[in-house]
């Protein structure tokens, strides 16, 4: 990551997206875009427990997008 080709951020995110969740658990994989350049950096994963009302969150962001407040900003809009 970064994905310099549409076609391999696409091929990423569609594989994360396949990788099953277990049972009672539903699953979203969202990636993560520059609003000025459509240049995928990076994937936040939420993982929602249906049974117990309860999920967490993941993320990968490439190292050259840390400390300029991007994951931030995309989790809240989660």
């Amino acid at each position: 990551m970064p994905f310099h080709e549409r076609a391999d951020a696409e091929e990423f995110v569609r594989r994360a997206m396949e990788k099953a969740a277990p049972e009672g658990y539903e699953v979203w994989n969202l990636a993560i875009q520059l609003a000025e350049d459509p240049q995928f950096i990076g994937l936040i994963m939420l993982s929602i427990n249906l049974r117990r009302e309860r999920g967490g969150i993941g993320y990968e962001l490439h190292p050259a997008h840390w400390s300029q407040g991007y994951m931030a900003e995309a989790i809240r809009c989660v």
